[in-house]
């Protein structure tokens, strides 16, 4: 018995004293941190069209803007389709929407891809936003 906890006593300290210190490393891209501005979503009253119109600010080049058209479909109303892809410039933009968090609580999310510099940002909105 006395065998056995020494045993399981150094198996845990050589585990726990062999682990190694990783430094954190950055995901982060180098270029400047870009942004999406003048975000405006505009929907018919029918709700079978959604025009999604803002500018992409990259910082370090010129500002471009965007317009997506999202479309219903025979299932869903344009608010809570999914719309693109669509370029813009240099840019490919996509949205996809979700309700998991139930009625009234839906959000989208675009994602906008810059093709040159192979960068991609997500900004999201929720239904509750007047944008």
């Amino acid at each position: 018995m006395q065998l056995t906890s020494a045993l399981v006593a150094s198996i845990l300290a050589a585990s726990t004293a062999s682990a190694a210190v990783v430094a954190a490393k950055s995901m982060m891209a180098t270029s400047p941190q870009w942004s999406i501005e003048h975000m405006q979503r505009i929907c018919n009253k029918n709700d079978s069209q959604c025009t999604w119109q803002f500018k992409i600010n990259p910082r370090a080049d010129k500002i471009t803007e965007c317009k997506l058209v999202v479309n219903a479909t025979e299932k869903t109303v344009a608010s809570r389709a999914n719309g693109g892809p669509v370029n813009c410039g240099d840019y490919t933009v996509t949205s996809g929407w979700n309700g998991q968090f139930g009625e009234g609580n839906g959000f989208t999310v675009l994602s906008v891809v810059d093709n040159k510099k192979r960068l991609i940002v997500y900004p999201g909105y929720t239904d509750k936003q007047k944008i």
